[in-house]
């Protein structure tokens, strides 16, 4: 099932042809794509959702690295968007990295008196890019038709030192180039020092902004993009965008 008709070799489609219009016709290969919100609403993971769930559909394979809530609540979440991730488990296409999870069981595990150490349970941004680099091969057809989703980013970017949160970002830009994928992560303005933010929207390839459920094109290489303003609107079968004016 194809994402859009005839869509550019070198892109591929969101899915969304309102905002495939704004960007050429889609996501160029070798992309890193950070979609952002400056409060911790669920616009953000909506548009990931609904991106994840058409990419899917196209015979696309994903790496879905869980950090913010854990992998069996993600595949209830994505309800939201009329999307049952399972049978894209099955076949292979859809694999989770679930740190959320391994990190909460180490928590549970844990002695009143160890409760000090929690610093202990902030992420490791070398384990995260080493177990992706230990999971492509396990997934077919990878190379030009990966995705290495990051949900959120906001995670590493409180969790850790600047130095540390930009060899992240750095290597899932490499790992974009590496195998000529996708990666697309999701970030918010809350609790997040302003300069990873900074070094963050600088370092990726583009840049889609929502506030308040509207949407738009901050910045995207490679593209003469458009800087016209989509409505995000949560709707019965899952989410809307479209043209439609705004007050």
């Amino acid at each position: 099932m194809a994402l859009q008709n005839d869509p550019p070799k070198d892109r591929l489609s969101t899915g969304i042809p309102e905002l495939d219009e704004l960007i050429e016709g889609g996501i160029p290969k070798a992309f890193y794509l950070d979609i952002h919100e400056a409060r911790r609403g669920l616009g953000a993971r909506l548009l990931l959702w609904k991106l994840v769930c058409n990419f899917l559909k196209g015979d696309l394979v994903c790496i879905y690295v869980c950090l913010d809530f854990p992998s069996d609540e993600v595949r209830d979440r994505f309800k939201e968007v009329k999307f049952e991730p399972n049978q894209y488990e099955d076949t292979g296409n859809l694999i989770f990295l679930d740190f959320f999870t391994a990190k909460a069981k180490k928590f549970e595990a844990m002695m009143p008196s160890q409760l000090s150490t929690l610093e202990k349970l902030t992420y490791d941004p070398e384990e995260i890019i080493t177990e992706l680099v230990d999971t492509i091969p396990r997934l077919k057809r990878f190379d030009e038709r990966g995705i290495i989703v990051v949900d959120s980013i906001s995670s590493i970017l409180a969790d850790v030192k600047l130095e540390d949160a930009n060899k992240f970002i750095r290597g899932i830009k490499m790992l974009t180039r590496s195998h000529k994928l996708v990666g697309i992560s999701t970030s918010y303005g809350f609790g997040i020092d302003p300069h990873a933010l900074d070094m963050l929207h600088a370092s990726a390839d583009g840049c889609i902004r929502i506030d308040d459920g509207v949407l738009w094109v901050e910045r995207f290489s490679r593209t003469a993009y458009s800087s016209e303003k989509l409505r995000l609107e949560r709707t019965k079968e899952g989410i809307l965008i479209s043209k439609k004016p705004l007050p």
